[in-house]
C-alpha cells in the first residue's frame, strides 16, 4: 500500500485511514525486527496525523481503532490500544495488560510503560 500525505487524510474514508494505520504499524514491526530505530520513528508523524484526523471527525472516530484489537500483529494491537486509551480506557488497558503479559519484546515493554504512565496519570488526578 502506498502511504498518503497528511494533507490528504481529510478526504479519506475511515477504512482507508485504518488501512494506512495498519501499514504504518507493520512498518514499525519490521523496523523493530532489524533494530532500525530511524525507520521506526519515521512512522510516528503520520500515525499521529491519522489519530488526529479520526479524533476530529464527528463523535471522535478513534474508537474504530478498537477493531484492530484482535489483529494478528502485536505491533498493530499495541498501537491501537495506545491510541484508544482516552476513548476506551478499560478495553485499552486490558489489551495493554495482555500484551505486557505476553513477554513478546519490545512490545511487552512498551505496553508496560503505557500502563505505568496511565496509573501515574490516574494518581495525579486524585490529588
Amino acid at each position: 500500500m502506498t502511504l498518503v500525505s497528511e494533507k490528504n487524510l481529510g478526504g479519506m474514508a475511515v477504512d482507508e485511514l485504518l488501512a494506512a494505520y495498519v501499514a504504518l504499524c507493520l512498518r514499525q514491526f519490521d523496523a523493530n525486527e532489524v533494530e532500525d530505530s530511524r525507520r521506526y520513528n519515521a512512522t510516528f508523524p503520520m500515525m499521529m496525523a491519522i489519530e488526529t484526523e479520526l479524533e476530529s471527525r464527528a463523535g471522535d472516530q478513534r474508537r474504530v481503532l478498537m477493531g484492530l484489537f484482535d489483529h494478528p500483529n502485536i505491533q498493530v494491537r499495541l498501537q491501537a490500544a495506545r491510541a484508544c486509551r482516552t476513548v476506551a480506557p478499560a478495553a485499552a488497558t486490558k489489551l495493554l495488560g495482555e500484551i505486557r503479559a505476553s513477554q513478546r519484546f519490545p512490545q511487552a515493554a512498551d505496553a508496560g510503560m503505557w500502563l505505568r504512565g496511565a496509573r501515574g496519570d490516574a494518581a495525579k488526578r486524585k490529588h
